[in-house]
């Protein structure tokens, strides 16, 4: 299944009850049961893409190299579904 946050494949947690399984992404931490709605987004999640967007304002040499090493890091990769990713 793949993961509604990152994309990446999920891992299955096991059974939970109504015969549901349980799914975790190893890469971004989201977690969810089959058959349900949206899954919340885990909160360090949230808080990077809150600090992206506070990157994107700015166009400062400073704030490129902070973009650079964001994009190095993996955590665009890890907090965005591909179509999403900078």
């Amino acid at each position: 299944m793949p993961c509604p946050t990152c994309d990446h494949t999920m891992k299955s947690l096991g059974r939970i009850e109504g015969n549901r399984t349980l799914f975790w992404c190893w890469r971004c931490g989201t977690i969810k049961a089959n058959l349900t709605n949206e899954p919340e987004v885990p909160t360090l999640v949230d808080k990077c893409r809150t600090f992206r967007k506070y990157l994107d304002q700015y166009s400062a040499h400073s704030a490129d190299d902070l973009a650079a090493t964001w994009k190095m890091a993996g955590i665009s990769e890890s907090i965005n579904l591909p179509g999403d990713r900078s």
